[in-house]
């Protein structure tokens, strides 16, 4: 069956649509890491997406000055990134991206009961941004780099781009989608 579709594809037209790069799923690794930004990115579009509203509802003021401090997070995790992935590796780092996305997630989940603890919680998200991004997709970036050979390199990031920004989002838009026809609501 294979060779019927290498007859079928041919080496150059495999290299144009980037099929070689698929060979990189059968890793276990590199399938379950791929599964796991898969499963971040869905949720992280309901934060871009929503968060000013939800700070705009909260009634807060300046909020572009307060939310760039997740840029400055961003800047200071960047320059941290080379000596996390010196001392842990790509494995452990990502999960640490990974684990703050978690954080993340749960600190404005639980902000959202409002109480004493809501603006320090949303501030931890926000400055989670830099662990978060970093962490798990520009070591992600790397990584991917390190598993594919220079010739499919450049394939395997538009895989991985195609999954997180592509599909991840499909599905995002999906799950609001079927939230606004079921009109879910959280009830206390």
């Amino acid at each position: 069956m294979r060779a019927r579709v290498r007859e079928l594809v041919g080496e150059r037209d495999r290299l144009r649509l980037g099929l070689d790069a698929l060979a990189l799923l059968k890793k276990p690794s590199f399938a379950i890491f791929i599964l796991c930004m898969f499963l971040i990115c869905i949720p992280l579009y309901f934060y871009f997406v929503n968060l000013g509203v939800y700070l705009s509802e909260l009634k807060w003021t300046n909020m572009l000055e307060k939310t760039s401090l997740a840029q400055v997070s961003d800047v200071i995790f960047f320059l941290l990134l080379p000596f996390f992935l010196r001392r842990f590796g790509y494995k452990v780092t990502i999960f640490m991206g990974i684990a703050c996305w978690v954080a993340r997630y749960f600190a404005l989940g639980f902000s959202a009961d409002g109480g004493a603890t809501q603006t320090a919680l949303i501030f931890a998200a926000i400055l989670l941004h830099g662990a978060c991004y970093d962490f798990l997709f520009i070591a992600g970036q790397l990584y991917v780099d390190e598993e594919a050979n220079e010739r499919i390199r450049g394939a395997a990031q538009g895989l991985i781009a195609f999954i997180l920004w592509g599909i991840a989002m499909y599905w995002y838009a999906a799950l609001l989608y079927i939230g606004q026809v079921h009109r879910w609501e959280v009830t206390s």
